[in-house]
């Protein structure tokens, strides 16, 4: 009976992928996905409801069959659903269904290869790569969960180049002009970045982490604006990142392949207003990429960056004579140290240092054992809040500890 009904239903739905693969590029706009969520269906259920009915539907056909229309059906749904789960809105009804919500995570060991198939759209991402950015968007935390990298005492700014893949050519003539210039370092996907060595590596759904822990501890993330980075899921994970999550300063440039009057809407739009940016399509190239330079070190001279510093946060800085009397801090003193580098109170309250030698013995401490006290801290700020340490948290209190040592260094 089983069998039949799945027959009937793969007949009644056998061209159901077609309007499905229309539908995601359209999805790329929210005005577009509000529009179609909001139509009545004229029965229970609403048209979320009916989208993850659908997935489970196609997910069980899947599972005992190669039939590549059901399989294109199958990931042409976990893209329309990666894009919804980006609206506030419609996370709390995503995350309430618990069978839709198993499935996504059993998705997101997917095997099922369709970049062969000869109607596979170029525009879609894998099941794996949609389903991990689902989960991601509807669980609140970061791509990458792991203990983020720190370079210590970076003498440059390092700057992580977000991009669309269509617009490679000009990532690549970018990154060459900024290489031979030295005047800060870049990490983007294609490139593996090691101190001065740089590894070609392969483009896999695998990169998100390395792309995470990029975001964390670059100085700024330069943006390449085009068409294609809007139209882009992977692209509008890595912004929110970079700037809804991390705060980081965001630099947009537009590539000289784009017509002077594109300008970025949408979603895309809303990130990037009112931020200074550079339009290569205006001015000679190596002009373009000397500006480029003299704004990215323009963050190198606010900070010491030893650790990516979130873009609200004022630097707060003492000049020698106040450093010397900084020896004899009172507990108020520590505490307004605290709150004047904003560091968070669960942070604060974490700790019971009684001098400014015992915060100074602790930043040597935690230079020399970064990842150990992570693991610490994340799993004694786990016990007694119940909840994950979030990592600009962290990043906001090593960044202060850091600045004081060096302070009192010198």
């Amino acid at each position: 009976v089983n069998v039949a009904n799945n027959e009937k239903f793969r007949f009644n739905c056998s061209h159901i992928s077609e309007p499905l693969t229309v539908l995601t590029r359209l999805f790329v706009n929210d005005e577009i996905v509000d529009y179609v969520l909001s139509q009545d269906l004229g029965r229970k259920s609403n048209v979320v409801e009916f989208f993850c009915q659908l997935l489970i539907k196609f997910y069980n056909l899947t599972r005992n069959s190669n039939n590549k229309s059901d399989q294109l059906t199958l990931l042409s749904l976990c893209n329309l659903l990666w894009s919804i789960s980006f609206q506030v809105k419609y996370k709390d009804e995503l995350k309430n269904n618990s069978v839709f919500m198993t499935i996504i995570k059993l998705l997101t060991n997917d095997n099922i290869d369709l970049t062969k198939h000869e109607y596979m759209p170029r525009h879609l991402s894998s099941i794996r790569k949609a389903t991990e950015g689902l989960l991601w968007n509807l669980e609140d935390k970061p791509l990458h969960v792991a203990t983020p990298l720190i370079t210590a005492h970076r003498s440059r700014p390092l700057a992580m180049i977000s991009y669309s893949h269509a617009n490679i050519l000009f990532c690549k003539q970018l990154v060459d002009k900024i290489r031979l210039m030295e005047q800060f370092d870049v990490w983007i996907d294609y490139l593996n970045y090691e101190l001065t060595n740089y590894t070609s590596v392969t483009h896999s759904d695998d990169i998100w982490e390395e792309i995470a822990e990029a975001i964390e501890i670059a100085s700024v993330v330069i943006l390449i604006v085009s068409k294609e980075y809007y139209d882009s899921k992977s692209c509008r994970q890595e912004l929110s990142y970079a700037s809804d999550v991390l705060k980081k300063r965001i630099i947009p440039i537009y590539p000289n392949t784009v017509q002077k009057e594109y300008k970025a809407t949408g979603w895309l739009g809303i990130r990037i207003a009112g931020l200074k940016y550079i339009h290569f399509g205006s001015k000679e190239f190596n002009a373009a990429v000397e500006e480029l330079t003299n704004i990215v070190e323009d963050t190198m001279n606010t900070s010491k960056y030893v650790m990516p510093l979130r873009q609200s946060q004022p630097i707060i800085t003492y000049n020698r004579n106040q450093a010397r009397s900084l020896k004899h801090w009172t507990l108020s003193d520590i505490s307004h140290w605290f709150d004047v580098n904003h560091i968070h109170n669960d942070i604060k309250d974490l700790y019971a240092f009684q001098t400014k030698t015992s915060l100074l013995l602790y930043a040597g401490h935690l230079k020399l054992y970064y990842i150990q006290e992570y693991e610490l801290l994340f799993s004694r700020y786990q016990e007694k809040y119940g909840k994950q340490l979030e990592t600009d948290k962290f990043i906001t209190f090593v960044d202060a500890l850091y600045r004081l040592y060096d302070e009192d260094a010198d």
